[in-house]
């Protein structure tokens, strides 16, 4: 029952039922006239390499912002309300100037909007949850052909016996098995994975939200344990979304919101 990433939008979310499975898987002048507005970033604008975008490029700027729309993507899926997921999703999808990259970016480009594409365009919460997962596995393509960003892993927040102290650190986990598809990283992977796996949340407090509750905090166990044997992008990046897609419906059962 992972709480949610830092950024998002909020508005009230339908009733949403327990996932059972997943698909495959935004002062006047005077004498000299106004600066003209600055012009909206494009791609195309920068030059044609391969390598790292240096600190404070328009590159670095677009990485920066599509960063911050997979934060509201992710959000929104936990959440349960992925009418918040299509706004972001667009933009990733109609960045103007993606065939001007290198060809070694290709591949991840094209994957990237292809999932973009899908979360604006469906209103099923496990589809939005896959590509979601298929947005951080095309990333995580892009990143592993060039100079791309590292995971920085800090210990996980301890256990504790509260619910409270319990999301933290399954927050801490399932943010260490986005950065595994999306960097991509195997040491953020496991990290994450062990985080989870390694104190389940306290049965008195889920069962307070009745059958529904209790369903996803079994089925959210399952998957961890999954994810223990996932060794492909393919079968990372499927388990990531079936764990994505346990939250809101054991969310709803307790009457949490989750936090921007």
């Amino acid at each position: 029952m992972p709480p949610a990433p830092e950024e998002a939008a909020e508005a009230p979310a339908a009733p949403v039922t327990p996932a059972e499975a997943t698909p495959e898987a935004t002062a006047e002048p005077v004498a000299e006239p106004a600066p003209a507005p600055p012009a909206q970033p494009s791609l195309a604008h920068d030059p044609d390499h391969t390598e790292a975008p240096p600190p404070g490029s328009l590159r670095a700027k677009l990485m920066r912002s599509h960063f911050e729309e997979t934060v509201a993507i992710r959000h929104a899926v936990i959440a349960g309300d992925i009418r918040h997921a299509i706004k972001p999703a667009a933009a990733l999808a109609d960045l103007k100037g993606l065939e001007t990259l290198p060809k070694l970016w290709q591949d991840g480009v094209q994957r990237l909007t292809a999932a973009s594409r899908r979360i604006s365009e469906s209103a099923d919460l496990q589809e939005v949850a896959a590509a979601t997962a298929d947005i951080a596995r095309a990333c995580g393509a892009c990143h592993a052909s060039v100079s791309g960003p590292k995971a920085k892993l800090t210990d996980p927040p301890p256990a504790g016996t509260t619910m409270k102290e319990r999301m933290a650190r399954h927050h801490w986990g399932t943010q260490r098995m986005w950065e595994g598809l999306f960097v991509p990283s195997e040491e953020a992977w496991k990290a994450g994975v062990d985080a989870l796996g390694a104190d389940v949340f306290p049965k008195n407090e889920v069962s307070k939200g009745g059958v529904h509750a209790v369903s996803a905090a079994s089925r959210f166990i399952s998957l961890v344990d999954k994810a223990k044997t996932a060794k492909t992008s393919q079968q990372r990046g499927d388990v990531y979304a079936q764990v994505l897609s346990t939250c809101a419906p054991c969310h709803s059962a307790m009457g949490i919101k989750p936090k921007e």
